[in-house]
C-alpha cells in the first residue's frame, strides 16, 4: 500500500523452500509506479486495477504497463477493496477509513452508509451502487 512502485514475485520462487536470498531477491521485478492503494484486483485480459485513495478513483494497469485511471467520482470516499463478480461488474468496497478511524459508534453512524460501488471496466456506464 504504502509504497509508490509495484512489484511482483513468481509464486513458484515463493512456494520453493529451496530457494536462498538471494535467489529470492533476483526474482522481484519491479513493475514501475503506482498510487497509494489498498485494493487490487486482475481482470481476464492480465489489468492490474488499482485503487487510488488519494484521488478517489480506480486505475488501471495494462499488459503493456500503461497506468490510467478508470474512473474517478468525488462520492469515493476510501477505495478500499476490489473483487471482480458475475457479467464483468468490479465491485469497489469504499470503507471511508479517513472519517471513521479513532472515532466513537455514534459517529459512524453519522457519516454512514458504507457504500459497495460497481462498474464494468470498458463501457461508458458511470459509478453505481
Amino acid at each position: 500500500m504504502n509504497h509508490d512502485r509495484l512489484f511482483r514475485i513468481p509464486t513458484s520462487v515463493l512456494q520453493d523452500t529451496n530457494v536462498d536470498e538471494s535467489a529470492l531477491q533476483r526474482s522481484i521485478e519491479d513493475l514501475g509506479p503506482k498510487p497509494l492503494n489498498d485494493g487490487l484486483s486482475v481482470d481476464d485480459e492480465g489489468r492490474l486495477f488499482i485503487t487510488d485513495v488519494e484521488h478517489q478513483d480506480i486505475m488501471a494497469r495494462d499488459p503493456d504497463g500503461t497506468l490510467r485511471t478508470v474512473i474517478r467520482d468525488e462520492r469515493i470516499r476510501w477505495a478500499d477493496g476490489l473483487s471482480f463478480g458475475p457479467d464483468g461488474w468490479l465491485y469497489l468496497a469504499d470503507s471511508a477509513i479517513p472519517e471513521i478511524v479513532l472515532q466513537s459508534a455514534a459517529h459512524h453512524k453519522a457519516v454512514a452508509p458504507f457504500t459497495i460501488w460497481r462498474f464494468k471496466p470498458g463501457s461508458t456506464a458511470a459509478l453505481g451502487q
